[in-house]
């Protein structure tokens, strides 16, 4: 009786961990990627970004590539090979700080589209950007 009085307590303890996140949050994880929020200056302008060791983009991008839903601006122009933002058609947008503390620079497009500054500065087939390479293969 305690063996199962014992489950049904991790059962219900584990699930809200699962049930709270959102459908880009779940298709980052399912991807091998960590999501993160990022701010910029402020908590109401929030980035949400899928992180692959040191490269990421952004959630919506990845959820709506996965999803079928089309490819986004930021991942045409990482396609494209090494580029910096503004000649790929971003806009920089600097200062933007992990819950963690460190700062990043990201790539936003018209499209509201994400990529962080290196990793497309660095372009597609970049060694430290196989993690990301792969989760956008699949």
């Amino acid at each position: 009786m305690m063996r199962i009085l014992l489950l049904i307590a991790a059962l219900v303890t584990a699930s809200p961990a699962f049930a709270h996140q959102s459908p880009w949050q779940r298709v980052c994880r399912i991807s091998q990627g960590i999501h993160l929020v990022l701010n910029v200056q402020d908590p109401v302008n929030e980035l949400p970004l899928c992180f692959y060791g040191n490269s990421a983009v952004g959630s919506e991008s990845l959820f709506n590539l996965k999803t079928g839903a089309g490819k986004s601006l930021a991942l045409n122009a990482y396609e494209r090979g090494g580029s910096d933002c503004t000649p790929a058609g971003g806009v920089l947008v600097e200062g933007v700080l992990s819950p963690e503390g460190f700062t990043y620079t990201v790539c936003k497009f018209s499209d509201n589209s994400l990529i962080e500054e290196g990793t497309l500065v660095r372009g597609i087939h970049h060694p430290a950007n196989q993690a990301l390479d792969r989760a956008l293969e699949n």
